[in-house]
């Protein structure tokens, strides 16, 4: 083997290659046609790909392989017995082992090429499920025999063979059948000797179930009832995981999993999967379970939902992903996640390419994000564009690039797929926008918070028409930025912000303000929006104001926002909640559609760890479960129906 392997290697260098340079020469170091190696150039070669186990495998002057080192570390087919390399065998050297030895009884072993025992030359073997030799039995193979063969007071039972010694044992058969109970039975027939199920376990209910005879002269207690036989019996609520009629996880408005039965007498849903993320679109909604599921409701059109189709779903309807999400987006009709694996996928609408598919099919399912080996990490859908922030820190948008809302200097046609935000576009040099920590989109324009040392700084891009960039600049239909811009507030100082959150035109922040987190937002407020108490636009970040009268002044403590198209509503630390702006359709969560101009609790809101505003609803997660409030026309509150909640929130259910 290694000869051969040794001349193989000589025909391929000799292969010379006629057009080669005549200045090729042995010893520089480089292994040249016609050359085995050259110095320490082996061409890749090794003792191991030569068939040695071990070995150093060197040059000679003359550039042919020097294999002297290898020879001594052995290989099979030499004869030699290298148990170290797991040889078992080499050639005729069995290390005197026999098919006895190996359990045969008799036969010739042999070696194969692989240096293992070869055994096919041996003969009979206790387990090979052949009766050979002085064999009773092998395995399951009893030549026919049955226990009436043995014994002829047998009448049923089952014959066992001793893996060890091939020999036949008859402890499983029995005699039993003549109604008469005797020897090893329990019982025979309806001789049960008067035992009742509750005589043979006290875990067994007195008076419920009937104990019976099995063939085998044995007591069948499969018909005795216990706390724990999946059956609801007596006065049990439950039993193992039949619950009966009692509601589900999912009626229950958790994201599926199964409850658990306490001692047959009472439901525990805290095993149940909790909802854990919510994103609000136009007229649907999406989220995420605490397993990674995507599950979306409300309105279908365009294949919005992902779930195959444009159908509507009023309640939660279960979204294929290929691997868990961790963050997901519903826009105004598209909706995109993203996954543990990185991965971007949308469906929806694609009208101006805002599924980043390179194409503008709309997709009823969800389909991967093209382009980019970005690894994402969170992700916003707009109205028809589409950011998220990747692991490099970097945004990355596509879509419709009108009005520069992608921040890629552009500002007509559209990003098929992803682009990444840039700035210094007047000058000669463009460059990446970096370090993002998160991204937010409205319909027409989009904001980005960074992380530079311990400051959190706030940039916006894109339409300009309502103020919405905050950046003191003119606003109107034509005033529009293509890359990022710094939020200044109304002393034209630059913004800090914890969270960011957009509306349709429409931008609000959390932001340090000495040693309290301030509220702020700017751009259009013809129903209050931005919450400074007026319906004028503002250009640049305001605080949002409380009622008058409310000493407070301002809204401080802001912990989480939630912009809607026109609305807004903010969790504050050890505070509740607020919400301000339209309330058409009483999304403001406090039992009014009166439009409010400053920011007023919303009492239906409580105990929320996530909130998410949409074009005309407002839904968050309360204790693992999904609550929402406002308009309900397609089904977007998830509970079922297609009625409004206004002074009462609805719990979205899952069948």
């Amino acid at each position: 083997m290694r000869i051969l392997s040794l001349c193989l290697i000589v025909l391929l260098f000799s292969a010379c290659d006629q057009s080669s340079s005549s200045t090729d020469t042995c010893g520089d170091n480089v292994a040249d046609v016609g050359e085995q190696c050259d110095g320490e150039d082996l061409g890749g070669v090794t003792c191991i790909s030569l068939g040695y186990y071990t070995g150093t495998l060197s040059c000679s002057s003359n550039c042919t392989l020097n294999i002297s080192e290898c020879v001594g570390s052995g290989q099979c087919g030499d004869g030699v017995l290298n148990l170290e390399h797991g040889e078992e065998c080499d050639g005729t050297n069995l290390d005197n082992t026999t098919c006895e030895d190996l359990d045969y009884y008799e036969g010739t072993l042999a070696c194969n090429d692989g240096c293992l025992f070869d055994t096919s030359g041996c003969i009979g073997l206790c387990g090979d499920g052949e009766v050979t030799h002085d064999e009773e039995c092998d395995g399951d193979n009893f030549n026919g025999l049955t226990c009436a063969d043995i014994d002829p007071d047998y009448h049923s039972g089952t014959l066992s063979c001793d893996s060890d010694r091939c020999e036949i044992y008859d402890d499983d058969c029995n005699w039993c059948g003549d109604g008469i109970l005797n020897g090893p039975e329990q019982c025979d027939n309806t001789d049960l000797g008067g035992a009742t199920c509750h005589d043979l376990d006290a875990t067994y209910y007195n008076g419920l179930g009937t104990l019976t005879c099995d063939g085998t002269c044995g007591f069948d207690v499969s018909d005795c009832r216990f706390c724990g036989d999946g059956r609801i019996d007596g006065t049990e609520i439950c039993d193992g995981d039949n619950i009966g009629t009692n509601p589900t996880c999912g009626q229950m408005g958790y994201a599926g999993g199964s409850p658990t039965c306490t001692a047959c007498g009472a439901i525990d849903y805290s095993s149940c999967n909790d909802w854990v993320q919510i994103s609000a679109g136009f007229s649907h909604t999406c989220a995420i379970d605490s397993l990674g599921g995507v599950w979306c409701w409300g309105e279908g059109t365009y294949g919005r939902l992902g779930t195959g189709s444009s159908s509507h779903a009023t309640s939660p309807s279960s979204v294929p992903l290929p691997a868990a999400a961790v963050s997901v987006s519903a826009g105004t009709s598209h909706t995109c996640a993203v996954t543990t694996a990185g991965e971007a996928w949308c469906w929806g609408r694609n009208n101006y390419g805002q599924l980043g598919t390179n194409d503008l099919v709309d997709k009823n399912v969800p389909t991967m994000v093209y382009g980019t080996s970005a690894f994402f990490t969170q992700i916003a859908a707009g109205l028809d564009h589409t950011c998220a922030v990747a692991d490099d820190t970097k945004v990355y948008c596509w879509g419709n690039q009108e009005t520069g809302k992608l921040g890629n200097c552009y500002d007509t046609g559209t990003a098929q797929i992803p682009s990444v935000v840039q700035t210094g576009c007047g000058g000669r040099i463009t460059h990446f926008f970096n370090e993002a920590v998160q991204v937010a989109v409205g319909n027409g324009h989009s904001c980005a918070r960074t992380r530079v040392d311990l400051e959190t700084r706030l940039y916006c891009w894109g339409s300009n028409s309502s103020g919405q960039l905050g950046i003191n600049m003119n606003a109107g239909a034509d005033q529009y930025v293509a890359e990022p811009a710094r939020v200044i507030d109304s002393y034209g100082a630059y913004l800090t912000s914890s969270d960011v959150s957009l509306g349709a035109a429409h931008s609000c922040a959390i932001s340090l303000d000495g040693t309290t987190q301030r509220v702020y937002c700017w751009g259009g407020s013809a129903q209050g929006q931005v919450g400074h108490g007026l319906t004028a636009n503002s250009l640049s970040a305001v605080t949002v104001l409380v009622p008058p009268g409310d000493p407070a002044g301002t809204l401080n403590n802001g912990h989480t926002l939630a912009s809607g198209a026109n609305h807004v509503c903010v969790s504050n630390v050890g505070d509740g909640f607020y919400c301000w702006g339209d309330a058409d359709f009483y999304q403001l969560a406090g039992g009014s559609n009166v439009d409010s101009l400053f920011a007023i609790p919303a009492t239906l809101i409580s105990g929320a760890v996530a909130m998410s505003a949409g074009q005309s609803h407002t839904c968050w997660i309360s204790q693992g479960r999904i609550f929402c409030v406002g308009r309900n026309d397609y089904g977007a509150l998830g509970d079922g129906t297609t009625t409004n909640a206004t002074t009462t929130a609805t719990l979205a259910l899952i069948p």
